[in-house]
C-alpha cells in the first residue's frame, strides 16, 4: 500500500514540475511579445510633419488647431489639402465677383445695343424714315446731297454707272478685307500674348528661378525680375533678333541677377508680362484703301438745283 502512494506522488511532483516548466515558458514567451513592440517604437524615427505651405506663392502656416490631425503622411496630406483649399478660397471668391461685375457691364450694354437695333428696325418697318434718319445722326441736308448724287447717277452713261459701281464695290471689298485682317491680327497677338505669359510662368515656376526671383524683386522692387525680362526682349527686337526665347531671356537675366542691379524703369508695353502685367499688343498695319482715290470723280461735280443737273446732262 505504501509503495503505491510513493509512486502516486512522485508521478504528482512529476506532472506539476512539468507544469512549472510550461508557465516558465509561458512567461517569457509573455515577455519577449511584450518586449518586442516596445523595441519597434524606440527603433522607429519619430514622425515630424511639416506645417509649412503655399498658396498663390505665399507662405503659411497650419494652425495650431489643425496640427494634431498630422499624424503621419497620409494625414498630413490631407489636412494640408484642406489649408490650400481654404487660403486659396479667398482669391476665388475676389476672382468670380470680378468676373461677374465685368459680365455684368458686358450684359447691360449688349442689352442697350440691342434695344437700339430694335428700335431702329421698327421704324424701318413702319417706313418712318424722318425718325430713323434723326436717330441715326443724318441730316436732311446730307439725304438732300446723297439724292442729288444718285438722280446725276441715273443721268450718266452706262459705261460710266457702272465704272462708279465696281469703283465702289472695290472700296467696299477692300473696307472688308481690312476688318477682317484687323480681326485675325488680333486674334494673332491675343495667341501670341497667351503663349508668351505661359511661357514667362512657366519657366519662374521652376524652383531655381522662383527663388532668384523672389530674391530679385526683394532687392529691387515688386515685379523688378518680370520688367528686366521683358526690358531685355525689346531690346532683342530693337536689334532685329526677334527669335530669342522667353526660356533664354530668363535665363539670362538669371545668370547675369549675380551682380546685376535693376532699373527702376516703367513696365514695358511689349515683351514679356509680369505675373500681374497683360502684354500690350503691337500696332498692327493697316491695309491701305485701294478703293478710295485723292481726287473726285470728274461724274461728282456739285449739284445743288435742278438748274445745275440740266447742265450736267447737256455736257453728257
Amino acid at each position: 500500500m505504501s509503495e503505491d502512494v510513493s509512486t502516486e506522488i512522485e508521478a504528482s511532483e512529476e506532472v506539476v514540475e512539468e507544469n512549472l516548466s510550461s508557465l516558465e515558458d509561458l512567461n517569457a514567451a509573455t515577455d519577449k511579445a511584450l518586449a518586442e513592440p516596445a523595441a519597434a517604437e524606440e527603433a522607429a524615427p519619430s514622425y515630424e510633419p511639416n506645417y509649412g505651405f503655399k498658396v498663390l506663392d505665399e507662405e503659411h502656416e497650419v494652425e495650431e488647431w489643425l496640427r494634431p490631425l498630422m499624424k503621419d503622411t497620409e494625414s498630413e496630406g490631407k489636412v494640408r489639402e484642406l489649408c490650400e483649399k481654404a487660403f486659396g478660397l479667398d482669391f476665388v471668391k475676389t476672382e468670380r465677383d470680378k468676373v461677374r461685375e465685368e459680365l455684368s457691364g458686358v450684359k447691360g450694354e449688349f442689352d442697350t445695343q440691342s434695344q437700339n437695333l430694335q428700335r431702329l428696325s421698327g421704324y424701318v418697318e413702319k417706313n418712318d424714315l424722318t425718325t430713323f434718319f434723326h436717330e441715326i445722326g443724318i441730316t436732311n441736308d446730307v439725304l438732300i446731297n446723297h439724292a442729288l448724287t444718285l438722280a446725276e447717277r441715273k443721268t450718266m452713261p452706262v459705261e460710266q454707272q457702272q465704272a462708279y459701281d465696281n469703283q465702289w464695290q472695290s472700296q467696299r471689298r477692300a473696307e472688308l478685307m481690312e476688318q477682317q485682317y484687323n480681326g485675325l491680327q488680333d486674334k494673332m497677338l491675343a495667341q501670341q500674348n497667351q503663349q508668351t505669359v505661359y511661357e514667362y510662368n512657366n519657366e519662374v515656376s521652376k524652383p531655381e528661378v522662383s527663388q532668384f526671383q523672389l530674391a530679385f524683386d526683394q532687392r529691387n522692387g515688386s515685379g523688378a525680375f518680370a520688367n528686366e525680362v521683358a526690358r531685355r526682349g525689346q531690346l532683342y527686337e530693337f536689334q532685329g533678333n526677334d527669335t530669342i526665347s522667353v526660356s533664354q531671356l530668363v535665363q539670362e537675366v538669371v545668370n547675369f541677377g549675380g551682380g546685376f542691379q535693376a532699373q527702376q524703369a516703367q513696365p514695358a508695353a511689349t515683351g514679356v508680362p509680369g505675373p500681374e502685367q497683360v502684354v500690350q499688343a503691337q500696332q498692327v498695319p493697316v491695309i491701305p484703301n485701294t478703293g478710295s482715290s485723292g481726287g473726285q470723280s470728274p461724274a461728282q461735280k456739285e449739284i445743288k438745283t435742278l438748274e445745275d443737273l440740266q447742265k450736267i446732262a447737256n455736257e453728257l
